[in-house]
């Protein structure tokens, strides 16, 4: 009889790890569908996915071979499923959500099972980090699989040729997804390869990464650079080491305010990780070092993107060390009331802000991503007329081909690149998709936002682009892209554009580059006439005729003489704040600001003005236009003098 009360007690299902496992597994899956979403940083990978699978290439514009993903194990992987479901944006989803599961139950099968406290699973609910990209497009999901995987190997009790083996594999594919991510596994890997100490687990471990190598291999010839191309629009840019860890500062304190469980999990875990055996203490050092690095970096512009991936391997720390008895329900409770406490959590519905995007942007540059895409792309408010959707029926009716039809500008290039369908080259203000423009220093801006440092677009670019002829006016900037355009446009296999690849991987061209003028380039100038091609509300922001217009760049617009204009009509982008000066000899005599009127139409709007009786009467002779606040997208479409003020205007 007692055997038989003993063998049901045992039959119970909750006294099973993996009761708990499933159960806590099938309640993520909530919750990471409940926030499921993808950003527009995603739609650039998925442009580039669309071009492979249709035979253009792995590019984002068909007619150059540029890298512009950060993440190629994670490109092929979503172009693999792709190919079947026609589609990106639920493909996306539901591959990320997979992923994520399977690194959920691997983590509590392998790494907690038998002496973990299961109850710290809930802690994966409870970061938004972690939550949020799982899904996205981005490649984290794939990155929380990877870690967990090289843990479970890592842990384990083998050490010989076939473990370094494993593990290089692992950490190489880490590495093919997300390079920076090789930080996440180099001591643990040295010290895996240091414990056998041998040429054969030496070779083991070169033979684990050639996937990335040949990937390398692949993108030397193919691209003609090692690195994808967002790498030199992001770290040319002069800005300096401390003024870029004071950003990384920021980029912390933004996570400890908007998502304190993925920080505190970290941190915990680091400790943790420092203070225990061999094996743990390398873990915590890969985690030491990519800290580190984000700090160095000055983080991101997504809060929490770059904290997801050290977020798992803290969260291995923490199983591996969690305190036991009773005391473990005082860093458990801090930890789950953290969370739920924090409003921001994955684990509540969050609402559209009122009015739309209000404080999901932090006086330091980052940003609630998932937040300010809520409508556009979060799976929670699916609809048709949400922009992930309308970009996929904008793709459906694109023309296919590989003839280049117009060229495009854009700021966000995800979603709007992707709608327009092969057949558009689009250039972007953050030199993301240009190898030309990537190499150009960042011009001076003091107000820089971390991941977004503007170039100047040189003259005749846009042309050059829409007539594949070249007619940049800087004619050392031409000579060096006549260099470049070997290597992004020629024949593959030419002698001569191996040779180009070669000199200009080394710099052999910078020297063409006027570093000091792109940099800080002065005002520009333009006269009256050539502002008279009227426009109309709505219009594109650099519709034909128009005029860009850089922050700390003010824009002279040259008069024919002194003029005595009252009126004028002014067409700009409609949501920006703008100074108006007026001078007369250099000397200034009237300053007006106009502000913005935000119009569902987007693109330009279009203002009528009139000016001062004494202004008018003593006349001027030249306009600066500056564009003072907004998002950084300045320009003018015309500036027209008026007889008299339109009817509807007058007051």
């Amino acid at each position: 009889m007692p055997v038989t009360e003993t063998l049901s007690v045992r039959s119970r299902p909750w006294d099973n790890p993996w009761f708990w496992i499933s159960g806590l597994g099938l309640v993520f899956v909530v919750v990471v569908l409940r926030n499921a979403w993808a950003g527009d940083d995603a739609y650039i990978t998925f442009r580039s996915s669309f071009h492979l699978l249709h035979g253009y290439g792995p590019v984002f514009n068909i007619d150059e071979r540029v890298q512009t993903f950060t993440n190629p194990l994670w490109m092929l992987v979503m172009s693999f499923f792709y190919a079947f479901t026609g589609e990106a944006y639920f493909t996306s989803i539901l591959l990320g959500t997979g992923i994520s599961l399977i690194a959920f139950w691997i983590f509590g099968r392998k790494i907690l099972t038998g002496s973990g406290f299961l109850g710290i699973l809930i802690l994966f609910f409870l970061s938004k980090s972690f939550v949020e990209y799982s899904t996205s497009g981005l490649e984290n999901s794939l990155n929380h699989l990877l870690l967990v995987l090289f843990a479970a190997v890592f842990l384990g009790d083998r050490a010989d040729e076939k473990s370094v083996f494993l593990l290089a594999l692992i950490a190489g594919l880490g590495v093919f997804n997300r390079m920076d991510t090789l930080l996440l596994y180099l001591p643990a890997l040295l010290f895996a390869w240091w414990q056998v100490r041998s040429w054969k687990s030496l070779l083991a471990g070169l033979a684990g990464f050639l996937p990335f190598i040949f990937w390398e291999g692949f993108a030397l010839i193919y691209y003609g650079f090692p690195f994808p191309n967002t790498a030199y629009a992001k770290l040319n840019t002069d800005i300096s080491a401390l003024d870029l860890a004071r950003q990384g500062f920021w980029y912390y304190a933004n996570s400890l305010r908007w998502d304190p469980v993925t920080l505190l999990v970290i941190f915990l875990g680091l400790i943790l990780g420092l203070k225990s055996g061999r094996k743990s203490l390398a873990l915590a050092l890969g985690l030491l070092l990519y800290l580190l690095y984000v700090l160095k970096i000055g983080g991101d512009f997504m809060s929490g993107r770059f904290f997801s991936a050290p977020f798992m391997l803290g969260m291995i720390l923490l199983g591996l060390h969690f305190p036991v008895g009773k005391v473990k329900w005082i860093p458990f409770g801090i930890l789950a009331l953290a969370g739920l406490l924090n409003p921001r959590s994955p684990l509540y519905v969050r609402a559209v802000p009122d009015p739309p995007r209000k404080g999901l942007i932090d006086p330091h540059g980052v940003a609630d991503e998932r937040g300010w895409y809520l409508k556009e792309a979060a799976l929670l408010y699916l609809n048709d007329e949400m922009l992930a959707l309308k970009s996929e029926r904008q793709l459906d009716e694109a023309p296919m081909g590989k003839t280049i039809r117009e060229v495009k500008y854009y700021d966000t290039m995800g979603f709007s690149s992707y709608s327009k369908g092969p057949q558009a080259h689009v250039a972007d203000l953050w030199a993301l998709s240009s190898a030309l423009i990537s190499r150009l220093p960042m011009m001076e801006d003091p107000d820089w936002r971390i991941g977004h440092f503007t170039r100047i677009m040189p003259d005749g670019f846009l042309e050059t682009l829409a007539t594949d002829e070249n007619k940049l006016s800087d004619q050392n900037l031409a000579e060096f892209y006549e260099h470049l355009k070997v290597i992004t446009r020629g024949p593959i296999w030419s002698g001569v554009r191996l040779k180009e690849i070669v000199k200009m991987n080394l710099g052999r061209y910078n020297h063409l580059i006027n570093q000091e003028y792109y940099r800080n380039p002065g005002p520009m100038f333009v006269k009256l006439e050539d502002l008279q091609v009227p426009k109309k509300k709505g219009d594109a922001f650099l519709s034909p005729g128009s005029v860009r217009i850089w922050r700390y760049r003010p824009l002279h617009i040259q008069m024919p003489g002194v003029v005595h204009f009252a009126f004028f009509s002014i067409a700009l982008d409609n949501n920006d704040i703008y100074t108006l000066k007026f001078l007369k000899e250099g000397e200034k005599l009237f300053k007006m600001e106009i502000l913005p009127e935000i119009s569902p139409l987007g693109g330009l709007n279009v203002f009528d003005i009139s000016l001062p009786p004494d202004l008018v009467e003593g006349g001027y002779d030249e306009l600066l236009l500056e564009g003072r606040q907004g998002d950084s997208w300045y320009s003018v479409g015309h500036l027209i003098p008026l007889e008299n003020l339109p009817q509807d205007t007058l007051p």
